[in-house]
């Protein structure tokens, strides 16, 4: 390696661990639903996306199973080529009816499906308008589209529409946002962005990657949240990543925008297709969804014994009463301390920081699912409350 090279490197991971911000990746060799085995150790775990808690549903690995042995083990092309199989067709169909939307498109994960939709539909002429703590998928997106980017204050309304208010005659402008938000677990006030799309022409697109299989009616989603929307939102992306323990994105909307989009959006054109198995699994956890209400009973009831619990014990929370709850720290090394401290104990609560979270802003992220049960809330709580004692928080 060349010496500046290798100094680079240096220098970068001495600033990074200087600042609180030096990373490293925890090796889990067992999953065992709501505990994991990570270096040797069984931690109760407050980390995961795994919200109704199918990603071990053995109903998922049938699904995975049968799709394996009827398809083999990968899509072995793009789908424009010869990796579109039968099963793909069907997991579309099943999430443009889950949605409620005339068509879908799949892709192998939701990043690379945010990088997919923006540029393939957004150019020089176009304006997206976006919420500044939007998924880091959406801003990649949408800067590689080339469109004029406008960003307002987090969920907030009348800067939007002050925004828009403002904005020069164009081709066409966007509004785009996270329905649920990945690190905070806000809900975007998704009645107020449709009318003021309605109003001044706009298009509207939300991710629901965290939403998905979790808000609304039979967990359809936060439009199902809503009940009076202006319209119909445009553009509808989510997961199979989360709630439905599964893998890969998705693009739900009118049979013309996702034909348009295979034959132009490029991280769908030159990629090979969802592996079987996913498909498989997901399809499961859509029948799962669909059929069985108890999973999103016991998330939902989870949620609000957490909440309740935090509350009592003066931690503050956000309104909205989602899966994802933050605990803010602040400062990025007070933020390390406690993530530590709660490692020490055997509980796993991922610490985010900057760049995920702004600097100064940096917190834990509980992640609840519908495994947890009101034992692992008093533990959690408790030892989040002898944190806050020892490092005087």
């Amino acid at each position: 390696m060349d010496r500046k090279f290798g100094n680079f490197f240096e220098k970068e991971f001495q600033n990074l661990a200087g600042a609180g911000l030096l990373r490293k990746m925890r090796t889990v060799t067992e999953m065992r639903g709501k505990t994991i085995v990570a270096d040797g150790r069984e931690y109760l775990a407050f980390a995961s996306n795994n919200y109704l808690g199918l990603a071990r549903d053995p109903r998922l690995a049938d699904g995975a199973k049968k799709a394996i042995k009827k398809f083999g083990s990968g899509s072995t092309a793009s789908r424009l080529v010869a990796g579109n199989l039968e099963i793909h067709d069907e997991l579309e169909r099943r999430t443009a009816r889950f949605k409620n939307r005339e068509a879908c498109l799949v892709y192998p994960s939701g990043f690379q499906t945010n990088i997919g939709l923006f540029p393939a539909l957004f150019g020089g002429q176009d304006i997206i308008v976006s919420d500044s703590k939007n998924h880091a998928s959406m801003i990649a997106g949408a800067a590689l589209s080339n469109a004029r980017i406008e960003v307002y204050p987090h969920l907030d309304v009348e800067e939007l529409e002050r925004i828009l208010g403002a904005l020069p005659s164009r081709r066409m402008c966007a509004i785009a946002t996270d329905s649920v938000f990945s690190m905070s677990g806000d809900v975007a006030p998704l009645d107020e962005i449709t009318r003021l799309a309605k109003y001044h022409g706009a298009i509207t697109m939300i991710d629901e990657a965290h939403a998905t299989g979790v808000m609304g009616e039979g967990g359809r989603g936060c439009e199902a949240a809503f009940e009076n929307l202006s319209e119909p939102v445009d553009i509808v992306m989510g997961t199979y990543s989360k709630a439905l323990g599964s893998q890969g994105g998705f693009i739900c909307g009118s049979e013309d925008l996702i034909k348009y989009l295979y034959n132009s959006s490029r991280a769908f054109l030159y990629t090979t297709g969802l592996a079987p198995a996913a498909c498989g699994a997901a399809i499961a956890a859509l029948d799962i969804i669909e059929n069985d209400p108890e999973p999103l009973g016991r998330l939902r009831a989870a949620v609000s014994v957490c909440r309740a619990k935090l509350k009592e014990n003066g931690f503050g929370l956000p309104p909205h009463e989602t899966p994802i709850i933050p605990v803010i720290i602040g400062k990025e090394e007070e933020a390390v301390k406690v993530g530590d401290f709660l490692l020490e104990k055997g509980l796993l609560a991922p610490v985010m920081r900057y760049p995920t979270v702004e600097r100064g802003r940096a917190m834990l992220r509980v992640s609840v699912s519908a495994l947890h049960e009101e034992e692992d809330f008093d533990r959690l709580v408790g030892t989040l409350r002898e944190a806050r004692d020892r490092f005087r928080l």
